[in-house]
């Protein structure tokens, strides 16, 4: 099993080397190969509705309960990171830096925007924007990590796709990346499950396996 998963590792980076190297050079894809931190993700749920743990004020004298989306969440745990290369710096992790990548457009994670979300006109939005983040967004939102190998995380975090935006891929299996930092991601290539609605107890903040 360990070297089953040491071997997929070696042909997903020799693959994004090799492209890599045709772009911009293999001298610069070397130094940034041994800086490079490795992540494991699981994209675990889609969901469109959310309910919030606690009700948050509509700034009207009235509460919100729920949240329904102009399109979908996707719901993603990174499973395990690997700081390990031969020039491994102390790696600054930043959930605003989670995007997902969709034929070259980015759909970063962000709180909750008002263009996201159904609701009545005048209301104060920033109530639910912060209940929805404390719900999705776990256990945090920066953390440095030493150099070393993390091999059972739980980070949780929601990324929002617009209606339409993934019409022409798998919306079960979409492409997570991090930006400003060498990395690679790679999936744990299991289906995402689709919520009907979802709350903080049904999202899950275990990683499933590797899918074979």
């Amino acid at each position: 099993m360990i070297y089953d998963q040491a071997l997929r590792y070696a042909v997903r980076l020799g693959t994004l080397l090799c492209a890599a190297c045709i772009s911009s050079g293999c001298a610069s894809v070397t130094d940034g190969l041994k800086q490079a931190v490795i992540m494991e993700y699981d994209q675990r749920n889609n969901f469109g509705s959310f309910a919030l743990t606690d009700p948050a004020p509509d700034g009207n004298g009235s509460f919100i309960n729920s949240v329904q989306a102009q399109g979908f969440w996707a719901y993603f745990i990174v499973c395990t990171l690997r700081n390990e290369g031969d020039d491994a710096q102390p790696f600054p992790y930043d959930v605003k830096k989670f995007y997902v990548d969709i034929n070259g457009q980015k759909f970063f994670h962000a709180k909750l925007q008002s263009n996201q979300w159904v609701h009545a006109n005048g209301i104060v939005p920033s109530f639910a924007q912060d209940e929805f983040d404390e719900n999705t967004t776990l256990p945090v939102h920066t953390q440095t990590f030493p150099i070393g190998f993390n091999a059972s995380l739980s980070h949780r975090f929601a990324v929002f796709i617009p209606t339409g935006a993934a019409d022409s891929v798998d919306p079960q299996r979409l492409t997570l990346r991090y930006e400003g930092y060498p990395n690679f991601l790679t999936s744990r290539n299991q289906p995402a499950s689709q919520l009907n609605g979802a709350s903080s107890n049904s999202l899950g903040s275990v990683c499933r396996p590797q899918a074979q």
